[in-house]
């Protein structure tokens, strides 16, 4: 079964997941129809804006018919408490960033929870607030979802590399 079948399963199963914004979110919402009707979707990531602005991605994802809950729960290290997470669905950006988590930002691999990034080194240059890689290591499984070849390429030099990882190409 390749990964955006996988990912289809873990959709439909209506669990909580962690979901990023990000252009790619239009796209698979196209080929996972379902994510509309889920009911328990928690942000990995949020640029601190107003609650209408346009950067905003929990905007971004309601206009998409994607209703979120906001932030759930973190695991901690060698724990998962109830109502945490199991998977996540990011968006891959051009430059491989995963949630607001940027190359060349390593030490938000020693971050147990979330972290505050004061200005992000991609478009729109606003800060930011991230779940960290700890976090998503934490998960069964992690979809990345790259969509057109540029993305496809950035998974290449994508920040996230761990077991629990599954490329989801379109």
């Amino acid at each position: 079964m390749d990964s955006l079948e996988q990912l289809r399963q873990v959709v439909q199963q209506d669990e909580l997941l962690w979901i990023s914004g990000g252009r790619s979110m239009r796209t698979l919402v196209q080929q996972v129809p379902d994510l509309r009707e889920h009911t328990g979707l928690l942000l990995t990531d949020e640029r601190v804006v107003s609650l209408d602005h346009p950067y905003r991605n929990e905007r971004a994802l309601a206009e998409l018919g994607i209703s979120v809950r906001g932030w759930g729960s973190h695991p901690r290290v060698g724990a998962r408490p109830s109502g945490t997470p199991q998977y996540a669905i990011l968006a891959v950006g051009p430059d491989g960033h995963v949630a607001s988590c940027f190359p060349g930002m390593e030490g938000m691999w020693g971050q147990v929870e979330a972290c505050y990034v004061p200005q992000a080194p991609l478009e729109p240059f606003v800060s930011r607030v991230t779940i960290t890689p700890v976090v998503l290591a934490a998960c069964a499984r992690v979809f990345l979802v790259a969509v057109g070849e540029s993305r496809h390429e950035a998974l290449g030099h994508c920040v996230y590399r761990h077991e629990n990882r599954a490329d989801v190409l379109l």
